[in-house]
């Protein structure tokens, strides 16, 4: 009989394991850091030095003041290191940089690349004093895990701060927001955040170019729409020429889902 028992009694723990749902929460890392937004982007939140190949993590706190007051939240480094912006759950990666040039959604701007660039004027110009990622709060709790992959030991400072954006065309990314591009002036404007697209509603007709800042690490391209919103023409890379007619929009985003400070997403749309 207990040849028998065994493997009755094997199946039906079989069965009830197979209803169970066994759910692992994310190890949020207890030594983490707290730190605080502010409102000034040269008072670092934390200094600290690291060894090479060395981690920290900090848990961000957003409060309302820097929430309602600005329009985005910068998280930065002095050093060309890795940054990680992770949701309340440190589970998932929000955005990512390993570069003053630009920063990526989820992990993809942990690959950075190395631009010369030469910064022109929008508004007034921003440039990240390392790595960096620029996001819109909805959440009060946010992590940020800075690593150390230069090789070399190095201290730096973290700053978290509230800013408006540069560009004062936004927000302009839909056809009932969309700003007015004159063919016979020159526009300007900037991918400041992950998934900003700026839309341009045309005035007059002719051949137009996109222009942006040297290197282009953010991939910008631009597209025509006609008044519908249905793609007419393009994507069109920066130095191409392109034609346009009044009533059509002209759409600039990054093809590579990147963004970055001002200085380094400008573009301008004019005649050739």
């Amino acid at each position: 009989m207990r040849r028998i028992l065994f493997p009755v009694l094997g199946a039906l723990v079989a069965l009830v394991l197979a209803g169970c749902t066994i759910t692992i929460d994310p190890v949020i890392p207890p030594n983490a850091v707290k730190v605080t937004a502010n409102e000034n982007p040269t008072a670092p939140v934390h200094s600290d030095s690291l060894v090479a190949g060395s981690a920290e993590v900090f848990e961000i706190t957003v409060p309302q003041t820097v929430q309602n007051g600005y329009d985005v939240v910068y998280v930065e480094v002095d050093a060309d290191i890795e940054l990680e912006l992770r949701a309340a759950n440190y589970a998932s990666v929000l955005m990512s940089s390993n570069s003053a040039d630009f920063f990526g959604r989820y992990s993809t701007g942990l690959a950075a690349v190395s631009a010369d660039l030469d910064p022109q004027g929008i508004t007034s110009m921003v440039n990240c004093r390392g790595s960096c990622v620029i996001f819109q709060p909805t959440a009060t709790t946010y992590y940020a895990r800075v690593k150390n992959d230069s090789g070399v030991g190095l201290s730096y400072d973290l700053y978290v701060y509230g800013d408006d954006l540069q560009d004062d065309t936004e927000p302009n990314g839909s056809l009932v927001s969309a700003a007015t591009f004159d063919v016979l002036t020159t526009a300007s404007g900037a991918i400041e955040t992950i998934g900003d697209r700026d839309l341009w509603l045309v005035d007059g007709f002719g051949t137009v170019q996109l222009d942006t800042a040297a290197g282009n690490p953010v991939d910008l391209e631009a597209t025509v729409l006609n008044a519908s919103g249905v793609v007419v023409d393009g994507p069109h890379g920066p130095g191409a020429q392109f034609d346009v007619f009044d009533g059509e929009y002209v759409r600039v985003e990054s093809a590579s889902d990147f963004a970055a400070a001002s200085a380094k997403s400008v573009y301008y749309l004019g005649a050739p």
